[in-house]
């Protein structure tokens, strides 16, 4: 019997908060674990959208809730106020006297270079009405700024490097000019560095220990073209591209010694267009990139994430068709320009998790045993080896006789021996002894109804025949199952169709979708010769059935009414306890206290006990099995066809621990309080002594304090950090990340000054 609770939550885990979490840390907006595994946490949510802004090309600037486009093939500026981030509202644009060639926005001054003018700059102290305050003329090509008031920063192309200068009330001029011999066409600084893109020479790297007289330290060579550099968090990001063949390089460069760079390593995509402001550096070994890929070269259309471990970069985090043209992240926000050229608003987070291979080929029912997967195909059984996730193999392929319509057939497995079961060819027994040769031993013929679902436990094979019937197979043989039980129902219809229902078994009690007329049907197995159906529960149809290591029921419905839990509270009483998430549930995992769920748009993640949000940790094709590997994911597609893997996300332990476990150590403590006005408090926790560095960086990666330099004891260590950079000057409102580093260990938390 079930008891279904009137009043079950309707909302329950369905509204996630995103953004700013006081006392975050670890990476508080983005992953933080890669070896493995993939950090879970909130996934980028879409606020806000405008329409299109117009077509082609475009530069992007952003401050504060403030965005300015602009295009070389327009005489005008484009100003969109995000402050409401669920509905962004394009104010006047500022018209210009020819096309935009580069744009920096920095506090309340808008430098905008035009081609064929020269150099202007705005007053935004209220964006809806800019302000003209100065203007230099030039016959240069500028290509990109950076402003650093009273200096502006200059890419000239063929004349090199500029130095503007704004110290003199109502005058801006070029104060110094550096020629660098090649075409200058990007640059960027943080951490008192200067950084150029040269044509000829690679990144050029200044000291600005004299702002007004950049001293050159060193030049880093590319093989190919240099296009873009991005600093910040003691790194640099150095785009190339390659000619003819279409193919991009990201380069992460460590400039702990400015004179003499390191390059770690490289990351190649299938695209040239890798637009700015891009990449965007998260902390020393992570970033995003903005990729366009209209042709599909490399299935990476969107904004990538990317972390670096042992000078390997992983791809962890993928978000499509978003971004394209570039982005930036602002206050708990990240903003791009999508393809369309709309501004596209989101609250910062996760990006899903990214597929680590794909196979695009129609895939039907799946089974693991081990690395091994074997997929029902349209033409018989294929066999995979999932060995390395990233490089699934093809091992063997069976060709076998299926009915049109029919290949999402059943499929388990015990011992050797693996069971496939059709509508109209009965049971198969395939020996697996050797995955690479899998042969049909032989057939049981056919029952006089249709055969559809397959579930195995122990020596028992539990096969759905038709609506409502069920066959138990005796598999003490395994090679040689015998058939010791049935019971056919006589008031269902005869199901002719591929459906494969859900099924799962709980003691000695097997549950079992019914497809017609919805519902779960409750067979009673304990004497398995003499199956016998004691219950149904219908009025809702079911997509998925599953049961906990402690011997709960999960029961997935159709479309959002949800993943419920089901308790037994007494013999054959089995009680609606909890609504788990108001999501379509095609398929389920579960891993301990927590399900996995494949919601036929992505994967997400759900405690039994309610006890921590529902995360959306990854996309994935469309409805189909979920299997959970020893370090990753596989989905299989029963309706669009093809399979991929993905990583799991790294979990956060339980928060029910044994006394005598001993408690794992923060190492970077919640900053209190968080927001903060005038300060706030921040601490490190060390399980040894160790010398640590911590470190404040504003939202482009640049450096503004240091708290601490030293060795520190074992144990927590408390600071107070009063909203000041190293000079002693009180920054401006905004995000914050405090950077701890021990050498063994890094971490980071972001923290909001207001004002």
């Amino acid at each position: 019997m079930f008891n279904h609770n009137a009043s079950r939550l309707l909302a329950i885990l369905a509204i996630f908060v995103f953004g700013i979490v006081a006392g975050d840390s670890a990476g508080s907006e983005y992953l933080s674990g890669i070896s493995g595994c993939h950090e879970a946490g909130p996934v980028v949510e879409l606020l806000g959208t405008t329409p299109q802004l117009f077509s082609g090309e475009a530069i992007l600037s952003v401050q504060g809730t403030t965005a300015y486009i602009g295009r070389e093939s327009e005489n005008e500026i484009r100003v969109v106020d995000f402050s409401n981030p669920e509905s962004p509202t394009e104010l006047a644009p500022i018209v210009t006297e020819g096309p935009v060639t580069a744009l920096e926005a920095s506090g309340t001054q808008l430098y905008a270079a035009i081609e064929g003018f020269g150099l202007y700059l705005y007053d935004v102290t209220n964006p809806a009405v800019p302000i003209l305050d100065l203007f230099m003329a030039t016959s240069a090509t500028i290509s990109a700024i950076h402003a650093e008031s009273p200096f502006a920063y200059l890419a000239m192309e063929e004349q090199g490097l500029g130095v503007v200068s704004t110290e003199i009330p109502g005058f801006m001029f070029v104060k110094v000019t550096i020629s660098t011999g090649g075409r200058v066409s990007d640059i960027s600084a943080a951490d008192g560095l200067l950084l150029a893109v040269d044509s000829l020479s690679g990144m050029l790297v200044y000291d600005l220990a004299i702002p007004d007289g950049p001293l050159f330290l060193s030049a880093t060579p590319s093989p190919l073209e240099p296009t873009a550099v991005v600093t910040g968090f003691g790194r640099a990001v150095l785009v190339s591209r390659s000619y003819p063949d279409p193919a991009s390089f990201v380069t992460l460069i460590d400039l702990t010694d400015a004179s003499s760079p390191d390059v770690i390593g490289s990351y190649p995509f299938n695209t040239r267009d890798i637009k700015g402001p891009n990449p965007v550096l998260l902390g020393p070994d992570r970033l995003l990139v903005a990729v366009r890929d209209e042709n599909d070269r490399s299935n990476l259309d969107g904004v990538v994430e990317l972390v670096v471990e042992n000078r390997q970069f992983i791809l962890t985090g993928f978000l499509p068709r978003s971004c394209q043209k570039g982005l930036a992240l602002v206050d708990g926000l990240m903003v791009g320009l999508k393809l369309s050229a709309a501004l596209e608003v989101f609250a910062a987070g996760n990006l899903p998790v990214a597929p680590l291979a794909t196979l695009d080929r129609a895939a039907g029912r799946s089974v693991v045993v081990g690395d091994i997967v074997y997929l029902t195909q349209p033409d018989g059984l294929q066999v995979l080896d999932l060995a390395n996730p990233r490089d699934p193999r093809v091992i063997s392929e069976l060709p076998l006789p299926l009915a049109t319509g029919s290949f999402r057939r059943p499929v388990a497995v015990h011992g050797a021996s693996l069971y496939l079961g059709s509508s109209n060819h009965g049971l198969k027994i395939v020996d697996i002894t050797d995955p690479t040769a899998p042969t049909v031993t032989h057939s049981l013929p056919p029952w006089d109804a249709l055969l559809h679902g397959l579930l195995r436990d122990g020596d028992y094979l539990y096969a759905r025949v038709d609506e409502n019937g069920l066959a138990v197979y005796d598999l003490t043989v395994p090679a040689a199952p015998v058939v010791v039980g049935y019971i056919f129902p006589d008031n269902g219809p005869v199901v002719a169709s591929s459906w494969v229902p859900a099924m799962t078994k709980i003691g000695d009690r097997v549950f079992i979708e019914k497809y017609v007329t919805a519902g779960v049907q409750v067979y009673d197995v304990s004497n398995p010769s003499a199956p016998a159906l004691i219950d149904e529960f219908g009025g809702q149809v079911v997509e998925s059935l599953a049961a906990t290591e402690d011997g709960r029921l999960l029961i997935g419905f159709d479309g959002n009414l949800g993943l419920d839990l089901y308790e037994q509270t007494a013999p054959d009483v089995w009680t609606h306890t909890r609504n788990l998430a108001n999501v379509r549930a095609w398929s389920l995992a579960v891993a301990g206290d927590r399900v996995f769920v494949n919601t036929g748009y992505d994967v997400s993640v759900v405690h039994l006990e309610g006890s921590e949000p529902l995360l959306h940790v990854g996309l994935n094709m469309t409805a189909g099995d979920l299997h959970l590997l020893n370090e990753a994911i596989l989905l299989s597609s029963y309706w669009l066809g093809g399979f991929e893997t993905m990583s799991q996300p790294c979990l956060p332990q339980p928060s029910a621990v044994s006394e005598d476990t001993p408690q794992p150590r923060t190492v970077l403590a919640p900053a209190w309080p968080n927001p903060f006005n005038p300060q706030t408090v921040l601490g490190f926790d060390l399980p040894a002594p160790a010398v640590v560095e911590l470190t404040i960086h504003d939202l482009k990666g640049r450096h503004v304090r240091t708290l601490w330099n030293t060795e520190a004891p074992a144990g927590m260590t408390s600071l107070i950090w009063n909203g000041t950079d190293d000079n002693g000057r009180r920054l401006g409102s905004g995000v914050y990340f405090v950077y701890l580093d021990t050498g063994s260990h890094r971490e980071t938390l972001k923290v909001a000054l207001i004002k």
